[in-house]
């Protein structure tokens, strides 16, 4: 894995903006109450940099299901983060954005699942905390 070169000003920046992107939710009439509920959560994370004016987007998606889940969800966050200083290294990019970035992105996210999962009609679905440089380090392990 790469080392990123750090300087004190490389990371100062903002959350300008973030919004739901997409939400599905789908109960599951067919479970059986009886059974052990086994549910999945995967987490996917996209970014793109826009160097026009110096932004992260960051697209965070959550998705939930299994075989024997009572629902199934799929939801989307988009943040937008505006750097003090442009980053200009590939690698600095995808650091920043994968861990930093959706780390202070990730709270909304939780809190909409718990939201959508609770007018569902279920228990609140609090998603666990997600150690994204553990994620960082699995996505670019081969670099």
């Amino acid at each position: 894995m790469p080392k990123v070169k750090q300087t004190p000003e490389m990371y100062q920046f903002s959350l300008t903006d973030y919004r739901v992107l997409s939400a599905n939710f789908t109960a599951n009439q067919r479970v059986d109450s009886q059974e052990e509920i086994s549910i999945d959560t995967r987490i996917t994370i996209k970014h793109a940099w826009q160097e026009s004016n110096s932004s992260i987007n960051l697209a965070l998606t959550v998705n939930v299901s299994g075989d024997n889940s009572p629902f199934s969800l799929d939801v989307s966050m988009g943040g937008i983060f505006t750097f003090k200083t442009a980053l200009s290294e590939k690698d600095q990019i995808d650091h920043v954005a994968e861990i930093n970035c959706a780390s202070i992105l990730f709270p909304f996210l939780r809190e909409v699942v718990a939201d959508l999962t609770r007018r569902g009609g279920f228990t609140p679905l609090l998603l666990p905390p997600v150690n994204f440089y553990d994620i960082y380090k699995q996505n670019h392990s081969g670099k």
